[in-house]
């Protein structure tokens, strides 16, 4: 995936999680109308693309930081992710439903 590609999902994840982030402390309507539903796929699907591309050791460092933020809004993902297609647990972000520790199982298990 080219340089540029990788850029703009990278913002495209950044702005997702980082309004998210801005907007949930002064958010007075339904927390989990903070995304709709098809933004909620657009994170997920923005999320799986990142895991196939070449990142740079900065790119990663930034990308573990909108994990976290991703786990912190799980909350909002599950409230209005689409059903779960076959996916492999190491795309642990489907399967936010479970709790924030997929996460942490999933890499555990790809450092065995």
């Amino acid at each position: 995936m080219a340089t540029a590609a990788v850029g703009m999902l990278l913002d495209t994840y950044r702005r997702y999680l980082r309004a998210m982030d801005a907007w949930a402390e002064s958010w007075d309507e339904d927390r989990f109308d903070l995304l709709s539903p098809g933004e909620a796929f657009d994170v997920l699907w923005v999320r799986d693309r990142l895991d196939k591309a070449q990142l740079t050791d900065v790119e990663q460092q930034e990308l573990r930081e909108l994990d976290d933020l991703l786990v912190k809004y799980s909350d909002v993902i599950v409230a209005n992710m689409p059903p779960r297609a076959d996916v492999s647990r190491s795309h642990w972000w489907w399967y936010l439903d479970e709790g924030p520790q997929v996460r942490e199982e999933a890499l555990a298990a790809a450092q065995e």
